[in-house]
Formats: structure tokens, C-alpha cells, sequence
């Protein structure tokens, strides 16, 4: 299982329900992590920010250069 730790910049793979497959890609910030799930911080196409809880196995760590 992948590890992540608060602050980390990562991308939520999102599919909707009903979204025939289709995944979207997210630019998140982890928050927490409890077990195999991470809280995330995503944007709203408002602009809010708003916490999601996730299953690790949905986040890619985003690479530094």
C-alpha cells in the first residue's frame, strides 16, 4: 500500500458513480490518514475547499522535481 503523510501533494482518482469508467484526476493535499483510508483536501469548481475521505489506493503521489 502506498504511504502518504499531511501536506503531501497528491492526485485523487476520481470516477464517478455512474460514470461508465470514466476516472478524473484531481489535484489533492493529504490531511490525515487512518488505516488504509486518507482525508484529502480537493477544490470545488466553486473555488471552496472541501475534506474527503478516500481509499489509499485511489491517490498517486504527485512527483517533485
Amino acid at each position: 500500500m502506498p504511504t502518504f503523510t499531511p501536506g503531501q501533494h497528491v492526485i485523487w482518482l476520481y470516477e464517478m458513480s455512474g460514470g461508465e469508467g470514466y476516472v478524473e484526476h484531481i489535484d489533492a493535499v493529504v490531511i490525515e490518514i487512518k488505516g488504509d483510508r486518507v482525508k484529502i483536501e480537493v477544490p470545488k469548481r466553486t473555488g471552496k475547499l472541501v475534506h474527503r475521505w478516500v481509499k489509499a489506493w485511489s491517490l498517486r503521489a504527485l512527483k517533485t522535481t
